[in-house]
């Protein structure tokens, strides 16, 4: 576990580490009234989530007119299930694979480049085996979001 904060460890020398090192793991960033959560394979952020509502993916896929409020609130309403939403709308033919993943790319792109800004926070990351892809799978290198 490395646990740390950005006043001592910025956010690009960070990400740079991880990249570098190829490791695989969970990132756990606070900040801002913000609680982000990167998951790492390889050095390459394959998962984001965020409390920030404009960064969940039910926010992009409606902001880019994939889905409406109705298929939406359909596909969120099977709370019991521990499909991932994403993998719901594909099974349920609301939103092709490829749409799915281009939403998955943003929502990890805008984590990512908002993490950036920050120059206060404190961040946990613990190594680890990376949970299996649950359907369609979005790969984003550090150093593509740094250049």
């Amino acid at each position: 576990m490395l646990r740390g904060r950005f006043a001592t460890m910025s956010v690009v020398d960070l990400l740079e580490w991880i990249e570098r090192r190829r490791v695989t793991g969970k990132l756990v960033v606070d900040g801002d009234a913000v609680t982000r959560t990167f998951t790492f394979d390889t050095g390459a952020v394959v998962w984001a989530s965020s409390t920030e509502p404009t960064e969940q993916l039910g926010h992009i896929l409606r902001g880019s007119g994939h889905v409406d409020d109705q298929t939406l609130a359909t596909s969120m309403a099977d709370g019991a299930s521990t499909t991932p939403l994403g993998a719901r709308l594909v099974e349920h033919g609301a939103v092709a694979p490829e749409q799915l993943r281009t939403a998955l790319l943003t929502k990890i792109r805008e984590s990512l480049c908002d993490l950036l800004l920050w120059k206060e926070g404190s961040f946990d990351l613990d190594p680890g085996p990376a949970p299996p892809p649950a359907g369609v799978r979005a790969v984003i290198a550090v150093s593509d979001v740094l250049a």
